[in-house]
């Protein structure tokens, strides 16, 4: 397969950040696998359209939210994928299921936080969907009915073969320098069997 763009379309700057607003920062992106999340606290945390996200199993319901402290945006998660509470390792702070700061040490003596400002120390959330075995996120402020970008044939699809997934999971990550839509087109050559 000889693609039919140009060079410039792969490697330039722009481009690449016009892609992450209008396709990465719009669409429901493949987050991670249902399994890995099973447990309580259990999480992943990815970057999508150049925000870095924490998705984590809050008492059940899988949440997605920014993956910085509202103090001092320090990461609230580090590892690619565990099991641990939504809490800031640099001040202390925890969040509760809804991203809100739950515990915040010597509050009163170190912020004195009015009830307004208390209320407004809550990160950031984003839009989760659930097809069978397959996570998504949207990080769009208004993200489009996941049923606009995947026909419900190609859901129940995806619920199907995802039902076949083993209960353990293994995750790994391959480093690799090159842009998106040459793997994207990699698997859509002949060649590649997989």
């Amino acid at each position: 397969m000889i693609s039919e763009m140009l060079a410039r379309h792969y490697i330039e700057p722009e481009n690449f950040e016009r892609e992450q607003q209008r396709l990465f920062g719009k669409l429901w992106i493949f987050a991670g696998v249902r399994t890995l999340l099973d447990q309580p606290n259990a999480f992943l945390t990815r970057t999508i359209a150049g925000i870095p996200l924490v998705i984590q199993n809050m008492a059940g319901t899988l949440k997605a939210f920014e993956n910085q402290c509202a103090h001092r945006q320090m990461p609230l998660q580090f590892e690619e994928y565990g099991q641990r509470r939504l809490a800031c390792r640099y001040h202390g702070w925890t969040y509760d299921g809804n991203g809100c700061a739950k515990s915040i040490p010597d509050e009163q003596i170190l912020y004195r936080f009015d009830a307004e400002q208390r209320a407004s120390l809550c990160l950031r959330e984003f839009a989760v969907e659930v097809i069978g075995n397959l996570v998504f996120v949207n990080v769009d402020e208004n993200p489009m009915p996941i049923d606009q970008q995947f026909t419900e044939e190609f859901r129940a699809q995806l619920t199907g073969i995802s039902s076949h997934f083993s209960s353990q999971a293994i995750h790994t990550r391959v480093p690799a320098n090159y842009n998106w839509k040459l793997n994207f087109e990699n698997v859509l050559d002949w060649n590649h069997v997989t």
